[in-house]
């Protein structure tokens, strides 16, 4: 993460310094990164960011933006074997404690299907931040418009600051799309989804 007074290695193999405000330091530090956060202060991700000249152009930089990874295909087997079976299996194990292992974690073991899954929900959770994989994750497994601390989308936003950004709200009825009217009109039979 780059948050502010952070450093980060940048254009010209250059270091520069965050902080917020930024326009309050950019005429003060001319290593002052030019990065501005609008009215929030928020957060910005180092992961899969190039570093000093060779980031300077995105399309040219080494780095390659991984559509999938081994670990998401570890995970989406156990979790699919976990809710398959009544306990988990060797198998189910085997694939999360792949991933665990890797990270240098202890392996689980001796869960039940219900510890399991929230096991394997947590590995998902800890392993693809910034990854975009969370959204859709709790929209599966359908706890997006619970007040859940982790796997809920209802809750208040913060800045590093502590004050309140906003409150996000996802009612029920996201789960599923309104049913365009014109679809509906050349079918008469085709109900709207629930809440549209």
């Amino acid at each position: 993460m780059i948050l502010p007074s952070a450093t980060y290695y940048g254009k010209d193999s250059k270091y520069f310094k965050v902080y917020w405000p930024y326009e309050a330091h950019v005429n003060d530090d001319p290593q002052a990164l030019g990065v501005t956060f609008n009215d929030f202060a928020t957060y910005s991700w180092r992961k899969f960011v190039c570093v000093g000249d060779e980031g300077y152009w995105a399309y040219q930089g080494p780095t390659d933006i991984p559509l999938i990874r081994f670990a998401d295909v570890l995970l989406m087997y156990a979790e699919a074997k976990n809710e398959e079976l009544a306990a988990p299996t060797d198998d189910v194990y085997d694939a999360l404690n792949r991933v665990r292992k890797r990270a240098g974690l202890n392996e689980l073991s001796g869960l039940d299907k219900t510890a399991m899954r929230k096991a394997i929900r947590m590995e998902r959770f800890h392993e693809f931040p910034g990854e975009g994989h969370l959204f859709f994750d709790v929209r599966r497994w359908r706890t997006a418009h619970t007040n859940d601390p982790v796997f809920g989308l209802n809750h208040d936003v913060y800045q590093f600051t502590g004050e309140k950004l906003f409150t996000r709200s996802f009612p029920e009825k996201f789960y599923l799309w309104p049913i365009p009217e014109a679809e509906r009109d050349l079918n008469p039979k085709l109900d709207q989804n629930e809440g549209w």
